[in-house]
């Protein structure tokens, strides 16, 4: 029989997962950026660009990193609670802890990836420990 936390966690580590996928395309047609431009003899021009079109396409990678992070967490802690894998369970929750601190640590990236590693964080505290099978 599963459990509500069971079932909590895995949602939460599972949305976790998508949002980190999410910033990856995001990043390349979002709007991070804004200004105006113009003159005094000219009316002012509002301007957008993404976080690639600003800093290049070098930005991807520490998103790509976040997502290896929270997929690794996903993938330990669903190995804890499906078949009790110790290893699994400190995978997880190393993942789900080095990717708080990258969201923490690289600023604007981290702003939008915190909520994504707050939910895996929450996911880590909510999976429960399925026993090891005796063989």
């Amino acid at each position: 029989m599963r459990s509500a936390k069971g079932w909590w966690a895995f949602g939460l580590a599972s949305v976790g997962v998508l949002w980190t996928a999410a910033l990856i395309p995001g990043a390349f047609f979002f709007p991070a950026y804004s200004g105006e431009t113009g003159s005094s003899s000219s009316p002012g021009v509002h301007t957008s660009d993404t976080l690639v079109g600003v800093n290049g396409a070098w930005v991807v990678a520490p998103l790509a990193v976040l997502l290896l992070l929270s997929l690794v967490a996903w993938l330990g802690l669903h190995a804890s609670c499906a078949r009790g894998s110790r290893r699994g369970r400190k995978a997880g929750e190393i993942a789900a802890g080095l990717l708080a601190a990258a969201a923490v640590l690289t600023f604007s990236l981290g702003f939008v990836a915190l909520p994504a590693a707050a939910m895996i964080v929450a996911a880590a505290g909510l999976t429960p420990a399925r026993q090891a099978r005796e063989m």
